[in-house]
Parts: structure tokens; C-alpha cells; sequence
């Protein structure tokens, strides 16, 4: 028969063995890759939610790619494996993962649609009324 102690006992040593493991955040969003799906908010969401749970982001960090990868749904996903399958493992790093996310994801004439949409801002009403 068990007894209180070792049941504490039992119970402390898992709850040691679960605090070392990386606890993946459930408000994840989710990633397609499809045409229109901002790639860069993306990114700045997995990482915001990564910071608010706890969870350091640096370039060096091999555990990142796995969350983000955790999130991606077809056909982005299909894109992950094969990356995560190609890569060598040394290479499995936030920082290259992000890196070859955006050269994959992101549209090639990114920079000038935003140039594009910043020359069409128009100011709307006087400096008083946007200061408040």
C-alpha cells in the first residue's frame, strides 16, 4: 500500500520533471501561408505570445520554431515539414526559422506595397484635432 509520503513524494517529482518543459501557449494564432495573410504579424503575434507566457525570444532559440511550426495549417504546413525535415538540426533556430519564413511567405513586393500605401495617406483633419 501507498503511503501520504510517497504520494507527495511522487507528486513533487513530477511537478519538478514539468517545470523544466517549454509549455506551448494556447492563443496561438493560427498561419496558412495563403496570399493576403500578413507573415510579419504573424511572427510579432507568436513572439508576443511567447513573451507574455514566459517564454524568451532570441535568435538562438531552438524550441520557437516547433511552437510556430505547431500553429501553421495547410498549406503552410506542408512548407514547415519539409523545412523542418531539410534543415539540419543545428540550424533549427528562431532566427533562421524566421529568416526562411519570410523569404517563403512573405510577397516579393512587400516593401512597395507599403511605400504604395504610405504615399496614398491623405491628413484628414488639422494637427489640433488629432492631438486631441
Amino acid at each position: 500500500m501507498t503511503t501520504n509520503a510517497q504520494l507527495q513524494a511522487e507528486i513533487d517529482r513530477l511537478n519538478q520533471a514539468m517545470a523544466g518543459r517549454t509549455r506551448v501557449p494556447s492563443n496561438l494564432p493560427k498561419f496558412t501561408g495563403k496570399r493576403g495573410e500578413d507573415v510579419r504579424e504573424w511572427l510579432f503575434q507568436i513572439e508576443n505570445a511567447c513573451r507574455i507566457n514566459g517564454i524568451q525570444i532570441e535568435d538562438t532559440s531552438t524550441r520557437l520554431p516547433g511552437i510556430a511550426g505547431s500553429t501553421m495549417e495547410k498549406p503552410a504546413s506542408g512548407w514547415f515539414l519539409r523545412w523542418s525535415s531539410t534543415t539540419r538540426n543545428e540550424e533549427h533556430t528562431w532566427g533562421i526559422f524566421r529568416e526562411h519564413v519570410l523569404q517563403h511567405f512573405e510577397a516579393s513586393n512587400y516593401q512597395a506595397v507599403l511605400r504604395e500605401k504610405l504615399q496614398r495617406l491623405k491628413q484628414t483633419a488639422d494637427i489640433e484635432t488629432y492631438n486631441g
